[in-house]
């Protein structure tokens, strides 16, 4: 047996459901996690170009560096690798460390 309803039946409860899922607290918290997640996303992705930004100045030989955990170094060696510049860096007494300049996060001392 199929049971068929009237148009104005289908159309009330059609709207009944629209309403009720217009003022549905699951649906704001959902809606609200999402816009929490895409704002999250757009800082994470602005603090990485800003990342970027900061790593585009390329060092030359005999200049003083700082490295967030070895310290100061002098940049010993600049290798051009394909679209890659890595540094040779020597941090004293903690040795000789080879570095991808877009990696190496790299402060001028």
């Amino acid at each position: 047996m199929i049971v068929k309803k009237n148009p104005i039946n289908k159309e009330k409860e059609e709207e009944r459901m629209k309403a009720f899922w217009e003022n549905n607290p699951m649906k704001q918290k959902i809606e609200e996690q999402k816009r929490k997640d895409a704002e999250i996303a757009e800082e994470k992705k602005q603090q990485e170009e800003l990342k970027n930004a900061t790593t585009q100045y390329f060092f030359n030989i005999g200049e003083r560096v700082f490295h967030e955990k070895l310290g100061i170094g002098h940049i010993a060696d600049v290798i051009q690798i394909g679209d890659s510049t890595m540094y040779t860096i020597d941090f004293g007494k903690l040795g000789k460390k080879a570095m991808d300049a877009a990696y190496a996060h790299l402060k001028k001392f």
